[in-house]
């Protein structure tokens, strides 16, 4: 795993069937690792501390649809993932529906994670 563009990349190696294959499959995962190791001093930072999941929002949960034109959020309840659609047009303008989704985003989160004093 390395980070591009500020987005986790994950890359799989193939270790079916034989011994040999698993082998082989360390070895290219070894190689890929030297390579990043060596690359990432010059600043990328492709290999380095872990840092937090970044989307092109900027905010967890919440995407912007091209095809709609409308700010989406996402959320789970009772196992199940809920949207919200916040359309450009209907919302005034493409930062008031932004802000809207995350406002949404950041209401359904703090009505999820309450914390609840038990003895």
């Amino acid at each position: 795993m390395w980070y591009r563009y500020g987005l986790q990349v994950f890359r799989q190696f193939s270790v079916k069937g034989r011994s040999e294959k698993f082998e082989k499959a360390r070895m290219e995962a070894l190689i890929l690792f030297r390579q990043l190791r060596r690359t990432g001093n010059d600043g990328c930072g492709k290999l380095g501390r872990a840092r937090p999941d970044v989307c092109p929002s900027g905010v967890r949960g919440v995407h912007f649809d091209q095809k709609e034109k409308a700010w989406t959020c996402w959320w789970g309840e009772a196992g199940v993932r809920r949207y919200a659609i916040f359309p450009t047009a209907d919302c005034g303008g493409f930062d008031a529906s932004f802000k809207e989704a995350v406002k949404l985003r950041t209401k359904k989160n703090r009505e999820q994670y309450k914390f609840w004093l038990q003895r």
